[in-house]
């Protein structure tokens, strides 16, 4: 069996590198007012879009992360992101003009977040496979970390900027993340080496003697590729029969996604500026975020706790579920304009995304069988990114042209039933495949 205690501190560490970047990605939307003030000439939907790159190119660059990771290790993917994060966030504080604020914060600090963001994936996928008993635990707990950076990231900006400048709250976060980060790198480095130097036995649970053991060598690859021959004989079975039905459900699945994302990053990332334009304070909006950070960091480590009792082989019916809910609040967002109402709709939209995305890496599994798992959370990676770059820019351009963030909640509750809708026919097509 693999090592307890490798497998659960890989576990912690993941989660608390993940906090850590998350927070950087989910505290941009708190610094929109901000730079709004500091840069009148930029267009609002310019700067909603560059404010959500960082987050759209964790997603799209999951591919590129799993390389870097299969090539270097996940102490020196980690370390490198650390690097360029630092880097694009000092440019950022010290940008004089807003068209800087696309390579410096779009692009050099997306690239930085992106790393140490999607490598605690991967290696959480290594160390608990589909096979292993707490399988849906592990991921869905390294995938709750996301509403951990909504509820702690803007709260401690917004006290921060009373008392600093956004520059130097920027160059004070700055600091953290090189601390923390290079600190949690080094005990990915130790484990990498650790696991170099010493050959880890699996037991492979397909009803053979204990002759039967894999030997992984290979730091990076070692557990999904070695860890049940079982999964292999499948997935042989699988390429040979069925691998057009595969790409149909990925692409499906994949525009699942799409649609998901259009809308459910909105109030992680505008909430604070539709609480202004309500003409409530910026305090009282970010008080909102949190809420919804709180019933979502609720939401999904319930789903990690009673996922592989309760949600086996259930997950696109809990999809069906949440998607319907989510359905339900947007459209009751729209009639919330005071600040006990905006609370509501925040918390029941934390209840109902956070199983969602906790869960994203365990469906995969679920929907092909338990094979092409980080092929699935790849591609879908790709879709989710387009969904969110595109919806949060086409929120702004609604915005700018109505004043008002009001309409928004009508669209958002049509793209949630596309994808139910689609989730509705992902079902239908996986039964081929069982």
């Amino acid at each position: 069996m693999v090592e307890v205690e490798i497998k659960w501190i890989v576990l912690v560490c993941s989660v608390l590198m993940r906090v850590i970047f998350n927070c950087v990605n989910l505290s941009m939307g708190r610094y929109l007012i901000n730079l709004e003030d500091a840069f009148p000439l930029a267009n609002h939907a310019y700067l909603e879009w560059i404010i959500v790159l960082p987050l759209g190119l964790t997603y799209m660059l999951r591919g590129v992360v799993l390389i870097c990771c299969r090539t270097w290790g996940y102490g020196l993917t980690i370390m490198v992101g650390v690097l360029i994060t630092t880097i694009g966030l000092v440019l950022t504080s010290f940008s004089t003009n807003y068209m800087t604020l696309l390579p410096s914060v779009g692009l050099i600090v997306g690239l930085g977040v992106a790393l140490p963001l999607g490598a605690p994936i991967y290696a959480v996928t290594d160390y608990f496979p589909v096979t292993d008993d707490h399988h849906i635990l592990a991921t869905s707990i390294v995938m709750s970390t996301n509403p951990m950076g909504t509820l702690i990231g803007p709260l401690i900006v917004d006290s921060l900027l009373s008392h600093l400048s956004w520059r130097a709250c920027l160059l004070l976060e700055t600091a953290t993340i090189l601390v923390c980060g290079s600190l949690l790198s080094i005990v990915f480095f130790r484990v990498d080496r650790l696991l170099k130097q010493k050959e880890v036995t699996f037991v492979v649970d397909n009803n053979e003697s204990e002759s039967d053991l894999i030997h992984a060598t290979n730091a990076t690859t070692k557990i999904p590729e070695q860890s049940n021959m079982k999964l292999k004989a499948t997935k042989t079975k699988i390429d040979q029969s069925q691998m057009r039905l595969i790409y149909i459900i990925s692409g499906v699945w994949s525009i699942t996604w799409f649609f998901k994302t259009l809308a459910i990053y909105f109030p992680h990332f505008l909430l604070v500026s539709h609480a202004i334009k309500l003409k409530l304070t910026a305090h009282q909006g970010t008080l909102c975020v949190a809420t919804l950070g709180v019933t979502e960091t609720v939401a999904r480590v319930t789903t990690s706790l009673v996922g592989d009792r309760v949600f086996k082989d259930r997950l696109l019916t809990m999809y069906l579920g949440c998607c319907t809910g989510l359905i339900l609040t947007s459209l009751g967002g729209y009639y919330c304009k005071e600040f006990y109402q905006l609370m509501v709709y925040s918390g029941l939209f934390g209840i109902f995304a956070g199983p969602i995305i906790a869960a994203s890496v365990s469906v995969a599994g679920e929907i092909l069988g338990g094979v092409y798992i980080k092929e699935l959370v790849g591609v879908t990676g790709i879709a989710t990114a387009s969904g969110l770059i595109l919806g949060l820019l086409l929120d702004g351009l609604v915005t700018d042209l109505t004043a008002s963030y009001s309409l928004l909640f009508f669209i958002h509750a049509g793209f949630y039933f596309i994808a139910l809708i689609i989730i509705c026919f992902v079902i239908c097509l996986r039964k081929h495949l069982q």
